[in-house]
């Protein structure tokens, strides 16, 4: 029935996941939603943790549709209590059987097909209730039921083991508790102990998250660990206040006019504790994402949290300017490591390249919030200046790790001739000694290295390209080693640009600091005058100084 609901949805479980979970209400909503449309709370949740593993969710998000699955999840009670026990299962279930087979076998590659598959599953869910009603009859069996008589304690522990293992082996809730239903009907055991085994059940879903955590992200890891910690604490608040939430039951029941059917009064009481449950953890689903985001940590992850920047610190101009600087320094060790590993083969799969361009990426959202905060404070016409610096630099080491990426993406094969190899070498070399200059910075160098540079790609690209034409090299290669040497060119370009946008962020913080001395101002507005501007398009020049820009 599951399978068959999922298939005839289509792409509509994606698309709600995706687009109804803006806020953690709307995201319990989409959770009630589905998981009552596909019939499968574990359905739902190992789809949630797969949009968490892709990124697509995050992870409040996610916590918000997991709340909403549990009380989703409570509509298969409803079914077998308002239908299983109200009805004719026979005269319901045959008839759905021939209904879905009809489908199935006429519908083809259609939606039809899967609609059918998900009739054929309602109809054998339903013999199977008629099935399980026969054999719960009390006067079809016979066992010591005066042993469980009583709900007390260890009856009670004993009866939540039980709905947890029936329900981790079945790998459905929905199975477990129509098992219960019936058998609590059938008066094999009282309500009290049914009770005890729907809190079980409610445990035992929490078997599919656990599965799900092997091998995850570790975003995956913590969504799933919060369901584990909002299902063990429900089972414990319930356990600890059974009397009062079957009292509470019984009353619903009355108001209702549902009648005394234990079947229903099982319902009424799932339904209700996931109720209370999510309207309880409603308020905690941010501080429980905090509390989350602390677990699993990854060195990648690590590697991402800013480490300078603070909100304390954005109030005061200077102290924010330094923080900047200290943290651009960090990128800026990540996104060179990112670009010698790619120059030199240190990472042939690019999985690292791809980390760094994550965590650069990352810590570049960090430094645009913390420049937002720094512009709502008073500021002087330096400060004004400084801080788009401080986005221009971060924009270049972003653009070497990208490229740095794709020059690990499209590396092509050895290139066979040694003259030709020779020169590839030596175009290697010179990007790494281009690379190097980010330590030491000296901008009449860089302009006599990078006109070295420019004539050397101008080089290297010709040979390529006489190589090509005269079937010294396939033409695939030609182009795979042309595209390698552009996007080193490109990958060189961004860090010298970086190096001189870090120059004036250095200068700039010094205008800002306290009682600058004469002679250093005049020393860095002399260094300023000669920085090096490198963007791809324009030819070597020196730099104007920094324009006046209003915040």
């Amino acid at each position: 029935m599951t399978d068959g609901l999922k298939l005839a949805a289509g792409n509509a479980l994606r698309d709600i996941l995706a687009h109804w979970t803006a806020t953690p209400m709307r995201g319990i909503a989409a959770g009630v939603l589905i998981t009552a449309a596909v019939q499968s709370s574990g359905a739902v949740i190992f789809a949630t943790l797969g949009f968490v593993n892709a990124g697509l969710l995050t992870l409040t998000q996610a916590i918000g549709v997991i709340l909403g699955s549990s009380i989703g999840s409570t509509t298969t009670s409803w079914l077998v209590a308002l239908i299983g026990f109200k009805l004719d299962l026979r005269l319901l279930a045959l008839p759905a059987i021939a209904l879905g087979t009809l489908l199935r076998i006429t519908g083809g590659n259609s939606r039809r097909a899967p609609i059918g598959d998900a009739i054929i599953g309602f109809g054998v869910f339903f013999i199977g209730i008629d099935v399980l009603k026969s054999s719960f009859d009390a006067s079809a069996i016979q066992l010591p039921l005066d042993q469980f008589g009583t709900a007390d304690l260890s009856n009670l522990l004993l009866f939540v083991l039980i709905g947890i293992v029936l329900t981790a082996l079945m790998q459905s809730s929905g199975a477990s508790l129509a098992l219960t239903l019936t058998a609590v009907a059938g008066g094999m055991i009282p309500v009290s102990l049914g009770a005890a085994v729907v809190i079980g059940a409610n445990v035992g879903t929490t078997s599919t998250s656990i599965i799900a955590m092997l091998n995850a992200t570790a975003d995956t890891k913590r969504a799933a660990l919060g369901y584990v910690i909002f299902k063990v604490t429900l089972a414990l608040f319930s356990l600890l206040m059974l009397s009062p939430l079957l009292w509470l039951v019984g009353l619903i029941s009355h108001w209702l006019r549902l009648g005394d059917s234990p079947a229903l009064l099982l319902a009424i009481f799932h339904t209700l504790i996931n109720v209370i449950g999510v309207a309880l953890m409603r308020p905690l689903i941010e501080p429980l994402a905090r509390f989350l985001a602390s677990r699993f940590r990854t060195q990648e992850e690590d590697e991402s949290r800013p480490r300078h920047l603070d909100h304390n610190v954005a109030a005061t101009p200077a102290m924010a300017l330094e923080a900047l600087k200290l943290e651009l320094a960090r990128i800026g060790a990540i996104a060179h490591r990112a670009a010698a590993a790619a120059l030199n083969g240190q990472a042939t799969d690019g999985r690292t390249v791809r980390q760094d361009r994550e965590t650069v990426r990352t810590l570049m959202l960090a430094v645009g919030e913390f420049v937002n905060q720094v512009q709502r404070q008073e500021l002087t016409q330096d400060v004004v200046d400084a801080l788009p610096l401080a986005l221009r630099i971060g924009r270049h080491y972003d653009g070497m790790v990208l490229n740095a990426k794709q020059l690990l993406q499209n590396r092509p094969a050895p290139v066979l001739d040694p003259l030709l190899a020779g020169q590839l070498q030596e175009f290697r070399e010179a990007a790494n000694r281009l690379l190097a200059l980010d330590a030491g910075y000296q901008p009449e160098e860089a302009a006599q290295l990078l006109a070295e540079w420019d004539e050397r790609y101008k080089t290297i690209k010709a040979a390529l390209l006489q190589a090509g034409s005269d079937r010294r090299l396939p033409i695939a290669q030609m182009v795979a080693c042309l595209d390698e040497a552009a996007a080193m060119r490109r990958m060189v370009r961004q860090a010298i640009n970086a190096a001189a946008y870090s120059q004036r962020l250095g200068a700039a913080i010094a205008l800002v600091a306290p009682e600058p001395t004469a002679a250093a101002a005049d020393e860095e507005a002399q260094d300023l005058a000669t920085e090096v501007d490198l963007e791809p398009d324009n030819p070597i020049r020196a730099l104007p100084p920094p324009q006046t820009q209003s915040s």
